[in-house]
């Protein structure tokens, strides 16, 4: 596995990870999940969706759509879930492996004034894995796919009009390297996507997507932080079964955002508990197979610096320790409605420094030095010798985060990490370049988003 910061080999076994549930508790609330799907079922909308649940053995009650799914018909359809794949990017040193190891940050255009230059900072920090595209917005994607070689995910809920949109736009710009795979990818954050239709096209049409089922809970309240781990889980269980069923060995992964855990179990997806849900959270689709994304809260607000870095690093450090494929919503604040190149830049400097410290240590007889230690002696100098030449460079190395002493800081005119953050985001985008998608690819892309009247 490779550090998505330093570019350092790190062993599997030397990566941290937090785990707050025992073996057992996550295999009860895992058999929890199964018995609500078959008890009360979940909701589901969609003509192609009903039609495969029925296919396969669940029990659909058409008046209502609610659908309950027998734990067998769960366990089959996961069974071709694939635990890590890699969404490529449009070179292939952008590509992204999702699950099976740290992954990076989403960075969100939502209320980016111009997307293509949030796409190309995005591209210019390598913290940032994929490029988060709003839905309502998507008669942008030929900037935004211009403006960075990186992955770029639709956000939000699809409509049939829409997905066709995003599956022609992928067919556009087509595979690399003989994968079939495009660079695109569908996310839907929580329970706003009513029709599924629309998404196991996308699923069908080979695009990486994530969703959740809307749960029959109806508006009842969790009691308990395992009753609302238990429905969450259920609703990622039965979004990844449907899609396998349209599209066996497709990649599917667990958007479990704040917003989208709140939307199931109101209480339990903001603050310290939504931190703690998220680890958790991250246990279960492990346990499933399943890899899961993060993101930060949508209460960090954009006013507060304290409280909005207080929030981002804690939902960060669960993100990087849980597992996380994705932290999503990098570089906004305030539920989404503020932007700032700043932001991203500062978010990703959050990033960096929790994926170093969920990195660990590996030790070795190279890393244990011992022979250089020998060598050196008491008093003497480390400095020349070959290993530290080797290693220094992997100790991790702030650009924004100031430690010096405060008269230096007076003395060099009290700037704080937002006026860092905003110089290095200038300076990044100047002197960034993109590798461009080819002209022909563009003006398709164009024609598609124009015949869509969009």
């Amino acid at each position: 596995m490779t550090d998505p910061v330093a570019g350092a080999t790190v062993s599997p076994a030397a990566a941290l990870h937090h785990a707050s549930l025992a073996d057992d508790e996550v295999g009860r609330l895992h058999d929890a999940a199964l018995e609500l799907l078959a008890s009360r079922g979940v909701q589901v909308d969609g003509e192609i969706a009903l039609g495969l649940l029925r296919a396969a053995g669940a029990s659909v009650e058409s008046s209502t759509g609610r659908v309950r799914l027998p734990a067998a018909l769960v366990a089959r359809a996961l069974a071709s879930a694939p635990a890590s794949f890699v969404l490529p990017g449009r070179v292939a040193d952008r590509d992204v492996t999702i699950g099976g190891g740290r992954g990076g940050l989403m960075a969100a255009t939502a209320a980016a004034p111009d997307v293509a230059a949030a796409a190309l900072l995005a591209d210019a920090l390598p913290e940032v894995a994929v490029v988060g595209l709003p839905a309502r917005r998507l008669a942008e994607l030929p900037a935004a796919v211009a403006a960075t070689a990186k992955p770029v995910l639709v956000c939000g809920a699809l409509s049939a009009a829409q997905a066709d949109v995003v599956i022609a736009a992928a067919a556009a710009i087509g595979g690399r390297d003989g994968v079939p795979r495009p660079p695109l990818g569908v996310v839907v954050h929580s329970t706003e996507q009513v029709a599924l239709d629309p998404l196991l096209a996308c699923a069908r049409a080979g695009l990486v997507c994530a969703f959740f089922t809307q749960p029959a809970l109806g508006g009842e309240r969790p009691a308990s932080r395992a009753a609302a781990l238990a429905a969450v889980h259920a609703a990622a269980l039965a979004a990844g079964a449907v899609q396998q069923l349209a599209a066996p060995g497709s990649p599917y992964f667990v958007p479990a955002l704040p917003v989208a855990v709140e939307d199931h179990a109101p209480g339990f997806g903001l603050g310290p508990a939504g931190v703690a849900s998220f680890t958790q959270l991250a246990q279960l689709a492990a346990h499933a197979g399943l890899p899961i994304a993060c993101g930060f809260p949508p209460t960090r607000p954009a006013t507060d610096e304290w409280l909005a870095a207080a929030d981002g690093t804690f939902f960060a450090l669960a993100a990087a320790l849980g597992g996380a494929a994705l932290l999503a919503v990098a570089g906004h604040t305030d539920g989404g409605r503020e932007y700032s190149p700043a932001q991203l830049v500062l978010d990703a400097e959050t990033w960096s420094n929790v994926a170093a410290v969920g990195a660990g240590i590996v030790v070795d007889e190279e890393t244990l030095a011992l022979e250089t230690i020998a060598a050196v002696g008491i008093g003497g100098n480390a400095l020349g010798q070959k290993h530290t030449r080797r290693h220094m460079r992997e100790v991790w190395q702030p650009r924004l985060f100031d430690r010096g002493a405060y008269d230096v800081w007076r003395r060099e005119g009290e700037r704080g990490a937002p006026e860092r953050a905003a110089e290095l985001a200038r300076a990044l985008c100047a002197g960034h370049e993109v590798p461009p998608l080819d002209a022909e690819k563009r003006a398709t892309l164009r024609r598609i988003i124009a015949t869509a009247g969009l």
